[in-house]
C-alpha cells in the first residue's frame, strides 16, 4: 500500500490527502506510540507569500498536558529520537506531487509535544538543515520550565528559526491553570529570552478563551512590540474544551483585543473563524 515510501524508524500507517495538495500522516513508532504530521499549503495575508508548511511530531503525546490539548486522551508519551523527526520530513515530501513554486517551505515542530521536553530537536534541524538547506524553521513551545538552555543552543545553529510561545493569556495563574502538571515559564521569563532572541521578532500566540485576562496594556509592559509578533487564535473544538470548560471568547471581544493591539504598535495576524 505504501510501496513508494522508504520508512526505516516508523511504521507509517495512513497518508490522508486533502485539497489543494495538503495532507496528514500517522505513524507508530517501534514501540507502538503514536505519531502525527501534516502538511499545509497557504498564502500568507501579511505578505501575500505562497507557503507550505510542514508539521512534525517532536514527541508521541504530550508531557506538558495542557487541559485543551487532544494529546491528554493518549496514554503514553515519548520523546522521538532525531531520526524518527527526520523521518516524517522524508515522508511527508514524498508524498507531494505539487508543482508550484513557493515562496517558503518551513518545518513546524509543532504537531506534538514541546521542544523543551525534547533536545533531539537540536539534532534534528542539523540534519534536516544538511538536507534542506533552503528551509525555515519554526520552534513552538508552551513555556515550561525545564531545559531552559535549549534557547542558546538554538541560536547557535546559525540557521533561520522563528521562535513562538503559546502564551495564551496575560496572566501567570491562568497559565498555570492550562498548564497544570509541569512548572510553566513566567511571562516576565519569556520575555527574557524574547529580549535575548537574535533570530527575528518571536511569536506569542493566544487563544482567545472566555473570561480570561487578555491585557494589552500589560503585554505592552512585558513584551517590547518591536520584538514581538502576536498570533491571535482560536481552539479548534476537542473533547478536552468542554471537559474543563473552557470556551473561545465571543467575536466582539476578540476584535477590540486586536484593535488595542494595534493601537499600541504591535503587529499581529487574526484567524476570524466567524
Amino acid at each position: 500500500m505504501f510501496s513508494e515510501v522508504v520508512v526505516k524508524y516508523l511504521r507509517l500507517q495512513q497518508i490522508k490527502k486533502l485539497s489543494d495538495g495538503q495532507g496528514l500522516v500517522s505513524y507508530t513508532t517501534k514501540d507502538n506510540l503514536i505519531v502525527l504530521s501534516a502538511n499545509k499549503v497557504l498564502r500568507d495575508p501579511q505578505d501575500n507569500k505562497l507557503k507550505r508548511k510542514l508539521g512534525v511530531s517532536l514527541c508521541s503525546g504530550c508531557g506538558v498536558k495542557c487541559l485543551y490539548c487532544f494529546t491528554n486522551k493518549l496514554k503514553c508519551f515519548r520523546p522521538l529520537f532525531a531520526s524518527e523527526i527526520v523521518e516524517q520530513v522524508d515522508v511527508v515530501l514524498g508524498q507531494i506531487t505539487d508543482e508550484r513554486m513557493f515562496d517558503e517551505v518551513k518545518i513546524s515542530f509543532k504537531q506534538m509535544g514541546d521542544p523543551l521536553l525534547n533536545i533531539s530537536v537540536i539534532e534534528a534541524i542539523k540534519l534536516l538543515h544538511r538536507q534542506y538547506p533552503n528551509f525555515n524553521f519554526v520552534v513552538s513551545t508552551s513555556g515550561p520550565k525545564i531545559n531552559q538552555h535549549l534557547f542558546s543552543k538554538l541560536q547557535d545553529l546559525g540557521v533561520n528559526i522563528r521562535l513562538q510561545f503559546s502564551c495564551h493569556t496575560m496572566s501567570d495563574k491562568e497559565r498555570r491553570f492550562l498548564s497544570p502538571k509541569i512548572p510553566m515559564m513566567t511571562l516576565e521569563e519569556i520575555s527574557q529570552v524574547v529580549n535575548s532572541w537574535n533570530g527575528g521578532m518571536v511569536t506569542l500566540n493566544f487563544v482567545m478563551l472566555k473570561g480570561f485576562e487578555y491585557s494589552v496594556n500589560k503585554l505592552k509592559q512585558i513584551f517590547d512590540p518591536d520584538r514581538v509578533f502576536i498570533k491571535v487564535n482560536y481552539l479548534d473544538d476537542n473533547s478536552q474544551l468542554k471537559k474543563h470548560g473552557l470556551y473561545n471568547m465571543p467575536t466582539k471581544e476578540v476584535t477590540s483585543f486586536t484593535k488595542a493591539l494595534q493601537k499600541n504598535g504591535f503587529q499581529y495576524a487574526f484567524r476570524n473563524v466567524s
